[in-house]
């Protein structure tokens, strides 16, 4: 089952008002609380309920009402002339009115409802800014009414979900706070994304686009497999967007990591599962250290997709074991030389004097290091001890002095390997020479 527990919830949001005169009968109030249409239902049950009577008086207090002018002899509740009082105000000026009297500071509106006929979050602003400290106004997505709309507007399952993916990634730049979903409402709570693959999502999206087709109009999303499938894909994307955005803006950062290093974590990774990842850090320019010992081939997809991003292959893009060393050094580097055909693709030479069978000066790794430098080009590939994790195997200072006294690598060619490529890639500034006053 999908776990929220550390998702930020909000209940009691609200629609913003309608685009429509206010009701003078009680009947057409009355349609606003319940979800019934039949007539008899309205008359002769919602108008006695005393949630509805409730808020009459409540409505009627507001107005001015005193308590003994809303009941005729009877007992009667005076519904028309609390309406008709209520329909002297403009619009704007009722919206106001609201506003002060529930002492709001923010007001956080899902735009799921109504589907069209409504204010928008601008109009909204707008009519608030009247006020002398009007409160925050800012929009939630429903997600099941971002998807229905795509689907008028895509032909394909992919289609409708990259866009739909692109859509929960810009919340916040559509001025969005948050997300909504009612899948509650329609299909349940036992949300079980594990059981449900993209493949049987597509199949009920097709039995949705025929609808789309036939009637022309939009389809009301309430399968099961579909919204299991779509609530955690807007999980999973609705932060993303604004964490790597903010990566080069934070101290100390400079490139992500991506490490499927989970249960089926390479076939998910294979499927395209870190597309999402690859999309944001090509729009913000942000590095992207990979790590897919042996598995290289599964990079192919995202550098044909996302050009732009600068993709760093971890730890050599081989399998390295201290405990099972190859037989020969160049086992695996096959798939690893492939990736140098694309220009956006460095290696990240670490951990490599594991591969070796021989002891310090490693002699039996050097040509394959002069070969990887030949394929990729030296401003393609950089030096990392990760000291921390090899230092029971060897030293730090034998991970990089046999680099350093190698007569098979040129001065220029130590340079980019042990800083300058780094640096370049990263763009990681120089740090000022400190001189001796």
């Amino acid at each position: 089952m999908l776990d929220i527990t550390d998702i930020a919830a909000v209940d009691n949001l609200c629609h913003l008002p309608l685009e429509e005169p206010p009701p003078l009968q009680a009947a057409g109030l009355a349609r606003f609380f319940t979800e019934a249409s039949i007539p008899e239902v309205l008359d002769n049950q919602t108008l006695h309920s005393l949630f509805f009577r409730r808020a009459i008086r409540d409505l009627g207090a507001i107005l001015g009402f005193n308590e003994s002018d809303l009941e005729d002899s009877e007992g009667n509740l005076q519904v028309r002339a609390v309406l008709a009082k209520r329909a002297e105000f403009t619009a704007d000026d009722w919206f106001r009115l609201m506003l002060q009297k529930a002492n709001l500071t923010a007001l956080f509106a899902d735009m799921g409802y109504p589907r069209s006929g409504g204010w928008t979050i601008e109009k909204a602003q707008n009519a608030a800014s009247g006020l002398g400290k009007p409160p925050l106004i800012r929009a939630i997505l429903r997600i099941e009414r971002v998807f229905e709309d795509l689907m008028l507007e895509n032909e394909t399952f992919n289609q409708c979900e990259e866009a739909f993916r692109e859509i929960i990634r810009q919340t916040r730049q559509h001025s969005a706070v948050g997300l909504k979903s009612i899948i509650a409402y329609r299909c349940g709570l036992d949300i079980k994304p594990e059981k449900t693959s993209k493949f049987q999502a597509g199949q009920s999206f097709l039995k949705y686009k025929s609808e789309t087709w036939r009637t022309g109009a939009y389809a009301r999303i309430a399968d099961k497999t579909l919204l299991d499938y779509l609530v955690p894909v807007a999980l999973d994307n609705s932060e993303l967007d604004y964490l790597i955005g903010n990566v080069k803006k934070t101290p100390g950062r400079l490139a992500l990591r991506v490490v499927p290093w989970i249960a089926d974590g390479f076939e998910q990774f294979g499927q395209g599962a870190e597309e999402p990842v690859f999309a944001a850090a090509q729009k913000y320019g942000v590095p992207v250290f990979v790590l897919v010992p042996g598995r290289t081939h599964l990079l192919e997809p995202y550098l044909k997709k996302f050009p732009g991003v600068q993709v760093i292959i971890d730890h050599c893009g081989v399998n390295i074991s201290f405990a099972n060393k190859p037989t020969d050094p160049f086992e695996g580097f096959e798939q690893v030389f492939k990736m140098a055909q694309y220009p956006n693709v460095a290696l990240k030479w670490a951990h490599a004097p594991s591969l070796s069978s021989l002891p310090y000066s490693y002699p039996d790794l050097i040509p394959v290091l002069v070969k990887v430098v030949e394929a990729f080009g030296p401003e393609r590939v950089m030096w990392a001890s990760d000291h921390s994790h090899n230092k029971k195997f060897y030293s730090w200072a034998e991970s990089l002095f046999y680099i350093r006294d190698t007569k098979e690598l040129s001065e220029s060619d130590k340079i980019w390997l042990l800083g300058k490529t780094a640096r370049t890639l990263l763009k990681w500034p120089q740090l000022a020479t400190i001189t001796n006053s």
